[in-house]
């Protein structure tokens, strides 16, 4: 869509909480995953790391 993640972010996690108390659709986030080591980032995180805090690397899937 052309829009920075980052300029979204706060609007998701409006979207998350209201979706929770008022509808039955739910908002899923799959979390970031290291390809190297396999760690699975918290799903709370909804931009991409940019390191993995466990190996240092740079290649995240998210």
């Amino acid at each position: 869509m052309g829009i920075d993640p980052k300029d979204v972010e706060d609007d998701i996690r409006h979207l998350a909480r209201t979706l929770k108390r008022s509808s039955e659709y739910r908002l899923v986030v799959h979390p970031a995953t290291c390809h190297k080591c396999g760690f699975v980032f918290s799903a709370e995180h909804l931009h991409k790391p940019g390191k993995c805090p466990h190996c240092r690397e740079t290649w995240i899937i998210a």
